[in-house]
């Protein structure tokens, strides 16, 4: 290979070397373009979402003493509750029968024998 050949090989290496890198810089370019819009674009909607907020926090109330439905409420806590006695005054009822019925059972076969 002659000086000549060498020069050519290491320009053409070069002129490749150069359009990777200038192709690289340019993705690079149009990546952070894209998300600089990216950025504004999310910031227009946060400021929507904390507007919507500001709105909602002084219209709605965050109490329950506040809301129109408190009637409704408080009788579904009482359904809810009594539904829960219910249940468990059966349950015991239950434990209770199945023990003197066991317990009757025993003396039963205590007696037979």
């Amino acid at each position: 290979m002659t000086h000549q050949d060498r020069t050519e090989v290491r320009s053409m290496i070069n002129d490749v070397l150069m359009g990777w890198h200038s192709d690289t810089v340019s993705r690079e370019v149009l990546t952070n373009i894209a998300l600089d819009k990216i950025e504004k674009h999310l910031g227009k909607i946060n400021d929507k979402v904390s507007e919507h907020e500001k709105i909602i926090n002084i219209n709605l109330p965050h109490n329950v003493s506040l809301c129109p439905q408190v009637v409704t409420i408080k009788k579904l806590e009482e359904n809810m509750i009594t539904g829960k006695a219910l249940k468990m005054y059966i349950f015991a009822g239950f434990g209770i029968m199945g023990t003197l019925f066991s317990v009757g059972f025993i003396i039963y076969q205590i007696v037979i024998k």
